[in-house]
């Protein structure tokens, strides 16, 4: 499969290489408070950040339960981290994501990196209800994308939806 270039994401003054594309089914596109590179590295500390990626036909919303989630839409897009993830990684986001309780479930669908499609295991809730997220989880999905140097247009979106 295709290897993608260096990609380079600076923070804090220092720069940062990411992880070549090698293994393409060990990759998760995260897009709520798992972009959060502190929080990633306690659930899952042999995950490797890769690129950010895009999901076309996908929209962001916070759920009932107050947690974020993508639904189908038309015309939209959902900005995300794509992350390398081992084994020992998966069974710990399905345990943070109450995969066994059916608070989310797992698929694979197509994100994009420079434009180039890639399959990326993502999780969606059960809920999909319209709800209201706490302070404290949008300020730790904002945090996720000022480290990785999301867009502008991104920030704005997640900061809407408060």
């Amino acid at each position: 499969m295709e290897r993608f270039q260096k990609m380079i994401c600076k923070n804090n003054n220092r720069t940062r290489f990411l992880k070549q594309l090698d293994n393409m089914e060990n990759l998760y596109f995260a897009y709520g408070s798992n972009l959060n590179y502190p929080q990633m590295m306690q659930r899952c500390p042999s995950s490797d950040p890769v690129a950010i990626a895009k999901c076309i036909h996908f929209k962001f919303i916070i759920n009932a339960r107050g947690v974020a989630t993508i639904i189908p839409k038309k015309e939209s897009e959902v900005y995300g981290v794509l992350w390398k993830i081992t084994k020992n990684d998966l069974i710990s986001l399905d345990i943070y994501e109450g995969v066994s309780y059916g608070t989310y479930f797992r698929s694979f669908i197509d994100v994009q990196v420079k434009e180039k499609n890639i399959k990326a295991l993502v999780y969606f809730a059960s809920n999909t209800e319209i709800g209201k997220p706490s302070d404290h989880y949008i300020e730790t999905i904002l945090e996720g994308i000022k480290y990785f140097r999301g867009h502008h247009t991104w920030l704005t979106e997640i900061k809407m939806v408060r």
